[in-house]
């Protein structure tokens, strides 16, 4: 069974559920009303993070862990699926007790972190101005920055994954949040923009 959250509350309030907490859950994913269908789009969605996995396994090591343009051309984009995708992956990797496939979105979620990281410094330090790489010389946030950015996925991902992450990750994660939120004005959207993109 996959450890269960236990943050430090210094760096998050968020406790989503205990030990307690977790046949409950599983067993409204598993056996309930809603869970043959929930089954199917579960499956589309670990097919989608699939087939992003398989992108970021044929990068180099320091590709992954340092990504130049090439790299953030091809993955810095919007894409809500994405981020669905993430978060959906992790969820049905917990109900399945599928602990490997929790570290593998560990993993795709640290690399996409560091592309939204590198694609700041890409835009700013190159004058890059095209989309998508106008959102790092903007202030505004609208409805297609969380798509992205990561959105609440990352945050909420952040939080479920902390034990299993070092703290080399989560600041990776943290920084990501970080410099996607700050200083932004949300445009169309009846909400703070760290609504959208923090669960903090």
């Amino acid at each position: 069974m996959p450890k269960v959250l236990s943050t430090p509350p210094q760096l998050s309030s968020a406790l989503f559920f205990t030990e307690h907490d977790i046949p409950p859950i599983v067993a409204r994913f598993t056996h309930s009303a809603f869970s043959d269908r929930l089954s199917k789009l579960l499956n589309a969605t670990v097919n989608h993070f699939n087939q992003f996995l398989a992108q970021m396994d044929a990068l180099d090591e320091s590709e992954r862990e340092c990504p130049t343009e090439p790299t953030i051309r091809a993955f810095f984009n919007i894409d809500e699926g994405r981020n669905t995708a993430f978060l959906g992956t992790y969820i049905y990797a917990f109900i399945q007790g599928d602990f490997d496939l929790m570290v593998k979105v560990t993993h795709v979620v640290v690399f996409y972190a560091r592309v939204v990281i590198a694609s700041r410094q890409f835009a700013l330090e190159n004058e890059v101005t095209e989309k998508p790489f106008d959102f790092w010389h903007c202030n505004k946030w609208d409805v297609a920055s969380p798509w992205l950015t990561g959105g609440a996925s990352v945050a909420v991902l952040y939080d479920l994954m902390f034990q299993d992450m070092d703290e080399e990750h989560r600041n990776v994660i943290r920084d990501s949040i970080a410099l996607a939120c700050k200083g932004r004005q949300t445009w169309g959207l009846n909400c703070p923009a760290r609504r959208i993109q923090s669960n903090w």
